[in-house]
This record gives C-alpha cells, structure tokens and sequence, in this order.
C-alpha cells in the first residue's frame, strides 16, 4: 500500500517519539538548522527597529494625552452646566416628590376609605352568597316541583285524551241518540194526531151519549108518568 503525505503526516501526529526523533534529526543537519534561523530571524525585530517604535509611540502618545486633555476640559465644562442643571431637576424633583408625599396622603386615606367600604361590601357578597345558595335551593325545589308538574301534566295529558276518546264515543251515542229521538218526534206526531182523531170521535160519542141521556130521560119520565097515573086510576074508588 503506497503512503501519501497526509499519511505520513496522520502516522506523526499519533506517534510521540518519531516527532521527537523527526526533530533532532532536523536540528542535527547544519544547513536545515541554518535555514531555520535564517527564516526565524526575518520575523524578529532587531534593536533599532524597538527603539524607533517606542519614539514613535511614547510621540503618539503625548499627542493622544494632549487631546485627551482638551477633551476633558471642554467635557468638563459640559458637566458642570449639565451638573447645574441636574441640581435644579433635582430641586424640582424634591418639590413635585413632597406634592406626591402629600398626594400620597390623600391616596392612603382614600385606600383606608375604600378598605372599609370592601369590607362592608366583602360582607354584602357573604349575605349575597348564603342567599344565592337558598336561591339554588329554592330553584332545586322548583326543578322536581316543575318535574312533578310535567308528570301531571303528562297524566292530564293522557286523560284528556281519554276524555277525548269518550267524548268521541258520547259524541257517535249523541248522534245516535239524536236520531231515535227525531224517530219518537215521528211517531209522537203520528200519536198526537191519532189523539186529535181519537179526541174527534169522542166528541161524537158524547154528543151521541147526551142524546141517547135526553131520550132516557125522557123515556123515564114517561114511564114515571105512566105508572103514577096507573097508581092513582088504582087507588081512586
């Protein structure tokens, strides 16, 4: 199996002692060890080059303490005034804060106000509830009384029905009833007028029987007649 360089380079990193030995072999090799120099002092500043750099910044700065010293003057100035008028927000601020103590006053007072008049009205919520329960109490009363009532109300319903039924029936026994009695209105009519002729012939038959009573009493009297005169043509001498 042929080895790459990331090979090669994977083997280093998992072996301590061939690195070390990989640098000592580097070290040992005089123009390896002169061209690691070589390129280590490219990157190290010599001693000139620090002095001319610390010139340079101890120069910057003395130019930076210089403006940072006018800055601070001019901001100095500006904290003052901004100071000055911290100081009187401050005296306003004390005065609108002895306002809100007194407000504050005001305040709790009306919260003492209102913490009495809770209470009573904690107390009116109390009354409220223990007449609610007997509200739902009572509306709990209502409910089966109500139940009851549907029930009632459901045995009325079925006895009106059977009222209605038996009304029906009444109602056919009416009709029928009805009928027979426009036959009897029939038939009393057919009486009545069979009483009016009955009425007639009795009529005739009085004014017959008087007649027949007149010739009896006549007959009566004639034979009365009869026998008196008979008696006494008896008894005269």
């Amino acid at each position: 199996m042929a080895l790459t360089a990331e090979g090669i380079v994977e083997l280093f990193e998992g072996n301590v002692g061939a690195r070390k030995r990989l640098a000592e072999l580097l070290v040992s090799e005089p123009d390896i060890r002169l061209a690691i120099i070589n390129a280590v002092l490219r990157d190290v500043a010599t001693k000139a080059d620090v002095e001319a750099l610390g010139r340079a910044l101890r120069e910057e700065m003395r130019e930076l303490k210089a403006d940072l010293l006018a800055e601070m003057d001019r901001r100095s100035g500006d904290i003052d005034r901004r100071f000055g008028l911290f100081d009187k927000r401050l005296e306003d601020f004390d005065k609108r804060l002895g306002d809100f103590d007194k407000r504050l006053g005001d305040f709790n007072k009306m919260f003492e106000m209102l913490d009495k008049r809770l209470e009573g009205f904690d107390k009116r919520l109390e009354s409220f509830d223990k007449r609610f329960e007997m509200f739902d109490k009572r509306l709990g009363d209502f409910d089966k009384r109500f139940e009851m009532f549907d029930k009632r109300l459901g045995d009325f319903d079925k006895r009106f029905e059977m009222s209605d039924k038996r009304l029906g029936d009444f109602d056919k026994r009416f009709e029928i009833f009805d009928k027979r009695l426009g036959d009897f209105d029939k038939r009393f009519e057919m009486f009545d007028k069979r009483l009016e002729d009955l009425r007639k012939e009795l009529d005739v038959t009085n004014e017959r029987i008087s007649d027949l009573n007149r010739i009896v009493a006549a007959s009566f009297v004639g034979i009365l007649a009869t026998l008196a005169a008979t008696i006494i043509l008896r008894f005269l001498p």
